[in-house]
Order: C-alpha cells, then structure tokens, then sequence
C-alpha cells in the first residue's frame, strides 16, 4: 500500500460558463497521511474569482510487515549461547526507529543462554504511524547424548571388555578405532584388541543431537610360560622336578602351584598333574598344566635258585630276572640279571639297576644239608677163631635222608644194612650214600678174632665156653 492517497474527483461543484478553476493541489497528487486542506479557485474572464476548500484525510492502516527467521533448535551440555538473527521488517510508510523489540517468555534477555527445553521469543514491529506486527520464533535446547564409551583401561592378553554404556531408547550409535578395523553399531560392543587401540563412539539421539567420546583399550603383554620337566625315575617315587621359565606380562611374577607351593620351579614331585598359574603386577594371569609321570610298574627283581645246594660244602647257581621299571633301550633290558654261580649257602640279595638307575634286589635263601657223617657206635670182635659172631653198629646223621648203605668185606663181602651183624674177622668198610647222592665213607673197620689157645706152665688159659682143654 502506498503511503498516500491520489485526489479525484473534488467537492466542489462546477458553475462557471466561462472562465478557469485552479487548484493549489494538482489532479492525481498523492497527499500523504493526514488531514491536507484543498482550495480551488475558479477565475471567470472578468476577473471575478471564487473559492472552494475542502480538507484530504489520509489514514494508515496496514501493519508493518514481520518475518521472523526459522526456529532454532541447539544441542548443547549446559545453557547455551544461541545467535539469533532479527526478523525482517518493512512498513509501506515507513518503521518507528528502535521499534522492533524481542522478549523471551522467560524474560531473560535475548542474548542471556537458552535453558534446556523451548524458549519462545515474541517479536514485535511499530510502524511510523504507530501500527504493530508480530512474529513469534522458538529456541529449543536439547541436551547431548551421554556419548558413554568408558574410562581408559588395560585389559589383560585376549581377554575382551566391553565399551560404552547400556543403549538409549532412540538413539543410535557409531563405533569406529584407531588403528583402523573395528566398527560397530552397538551401545556397548565387546573387543579384545591385541595392541593399543583407541574406540570413539559417536552417539545421536532422537532429537538429532549427536556427541561423541573415546576409550583406549591397552592390552598386556602376553604371559607365556615354557616348562621343561624330569618324570619320576622310579616307580612311586617322588624325585619328579619342573623349571619353568615366563615371559611377557608386566613387573614381577606371582607363582601358585595346585600342590600349594609359591616358587618358580618345583621339585620332589610324584607322579600327578601339576598346574601352575602366573600372576603379573596387572592381575593378568596365565596357566598351564604339567603332567609328571613314571615307570607303569614298579621294578621287580626275581631270584631262582637253579642248582640247589646238594651236598656240604657245594656252592648253588642262581638265575636274577627282571620285570618292571624303565629297561634299557639297548643290550640287556637290566643291568645285573642273568645267572650267578658259586653262591654260598645262606641269605643272598642281588641288586639289578634300570635304565633310570632304579634298584631293585632280588633275595632268597640257599639251604645247605648238614655235614653227611658216619659214626661207629661200637663193634664186637669174634671170639673164638673161625667163629662169625663180630658185631658192627653205626649211625649215620647229616644229608639228606633216606641213607643207602654200602658195605663189604673179607670174602667178597657185602651189605646193604645200617648195622652188621655175624661177621668173620676181617676188614669191612662202608660207604653212606643220602637222598641227594652225597656219601661219606667210615674209615676201616677190622674184627679181630681170638687166636688158638697156648697153654704153658705157668700161663693163664682162656677158653671159650662149652670147650675142651687137655692138659699134657
């Protein structure tokens, strides 16, 4: 709308015939707002003139034009410092200076930070005849999301952790790392980086606000343990050692043993699994498990006594065997078996090695039979020339029983009895043989037999009973 009013048709009516009518105000002059006096003169040929006047009255009535620039929405963490740009105003005749005016609802000033929620910012315009427009405009604060990706953290050797915070309903997330290679849409991922890695999370929430935070992930130098073991060397021992060494982790090491001991290495052991776990200054740990084994069986020595001892003063042969233990890889599977010769009689113990220097003995006893003897127990001479009434009697004892006797004498004599009886005068002698075919041989017997008698004068006659002496 134009600011002024054009002038038509005037109020003064016509009735000069001849003549002119002036006006102080042309035909199609725009007057501006307000009251304008208008005179119009009319002037006849005579000179005679005569006036008209009316008064032009322009009001303004359209309101000034305002256009408030588009709502703003910020995301922010606290109050925040939000610019904002004036509308844009304009006004047919024209806006009163300093006219435009911006009041929040909250009655802060425009430049004052903007609280979390909308704020609504009411605009007004006057113009120069004191006509008023508005606009409103709103300011909306929405907090950043929480962005959680957790504090910094060492994790120990391929283990895993898991990153950020439990998910916001709404919004939607974005893992990336450094070095490159994981990505994720979870709120809270689980990773296991074997080396230094930073995750960034950058998390928008419904209302389009979007944050972002970081984690760095540092894993522990691996733990290795490497072992080097001895087995028991024999069976039920306990002589089993292990030496391990560790590498890796951070600072010292902590050592348990699943048999309660503390110390690096280890040793007296039986046969039986033994697990170890390391502790580093990180409470990172590693484990491992050591089996100690030995022989399957116990080593056994065997004695077999192959020649017994038959007769006193014989010497037994023994054969040593073996079973059990670790036998050797080569040549004989033992050391100290095989056949033993001239063992003496009584208790006997031969050891035998393994090829882990197990020992083992193989014991028995080796009985010998006692001294075989004979002995005269008494013996009866013949009488009477020519009679056999000689009497031998003996004992045999030692050896082993049953005995054998073996006699002979004068005349191609020979007997099988323990004692003799009816024997001529003569020389016997005997052999004693036992079970085991020891023998033993009596020293000479001779039976004597009483001469003929000699009677002299002044002798002593002895005669036999029932016999007959003639004097001469």
């Amino acid at each position: 709308m134009w600011c002024t009013s054009i002038l038509g048709n005037t109020g003064c009516k016509r009735w000069l015939r001849c003549g002119i009518i002036y006006s102080d105000h042309a035909s199609g002059e725009l007057f501006p707002v307000g009251s304008t006096l208008v005179t119009y003169t009319a002037l006849d040929a005579s000179g005679n003139s005569s006036n008209c006047s009316f008064n032009v009255i322009v009001s303004d009535n359209e309101v000034p034009a305002i256009a408030c620039s588009g709502d703003i929405n910020e995301c922010s963490n606290t109050d925040a410092n939000v610019t904002i740009t004036a509308p844009a105003v304009s006004d047919n005749c024209g806006i009163l200076a300093n006219s435009l005016i911006g009041e929040r609802d909250d009655n802060e000033a425009l430049t004052a930070p903007y609280p979390f929620g909308t704020t609504t910012i009411t605009w007004t315009v006057t113009d120069v005849h004191n006509n008023t427009n508005s606009c409103v405009q709103t300011v909306t604060v929405n907090p950043l999301p929480a962005a959680l990706a957790g504090a910094d953290r060492l994790i120990c050797f391929d283990e895993s952790t898991v990153l950020g915070a439990d998910a916001v309903v709404g919004s939607i997330y974005s893992w990336t790392s450094v070095p490159a290679g994981f990505t994720s849409a979870l709120a809270n991922p689980s990773v296991s980086p074997l080396v230094n890695t930073k995750y960034t999370v950058v998390e928008t929430s419904e209302n389009g606000c979007s944050n972002s935070n970081s984690v760095t992930v540092t894993p522990n130098p691996e733990l290795v343990i490497y072992e080097l073991h001895n087995d028991v060397s024999c069976f039920s021992g306990s002589n089993g050692t292990i030496n391990i060494t560790v590498n890796g982790g951070t600072g010292s090491y902590n050592y348990a043993w699943s048999n309660g001991e503390t110390s690096e290495d280890i040793s007296g052991l039986s046969a039986g699994t033994y697990t170890v776990t390391v502790t580093d200054d990180n409470e990172c740990s590693a484990e491992l498990v050591i089996e100690i084994t030995q022989p399957i069986s116990a080593l056994q020595a065997t004695a077999l006594i192959t020649d017994p001892i038959l007769c006193f003063g014989d010497k037994a042969t023994v054969l040593v065997s073996a079973s059990g233990g670790t036998p050797f890889d080569e040549g004989p599977l033992y050391s100290g078996i095989g056949y033993r010769y001239n063992v003496e009689p009584g208790d006997f113990g031969f050891g035998i090695t393994d090829a882990n220097g197990c020992i083992a003995i193989a014991t028995g006893t080796i009985i010998e039979p006692q001294l075989l003897m004979v002995e005269l127990d008494n013996q009866t001479d013949v009488l009477c020339q020519g009679d056999e009434t000689g009497v031998i009697n003996v004992t045999a004892s030692g050896g082993t029983t049953p005995y054998s006797y073996a006699w002979t004498g004068p005349d191609d004599f020979t007997s099988g009895d323990e004692d003799l009886n009816g024997l001529s005068a003569g020389i016997y002698n005997l052999t004693v043989t036992d079970e085991n075919e020891c023998s033993v041989t009596l020293a000479a017997i001779t039976i004597t037999e009483q001469a003929l008698p000699n009677a002299g004068t002044n002798g002593t006659l002895t005669i036999c009973a029932g016999s007959t002496v003639t004097a001469k």
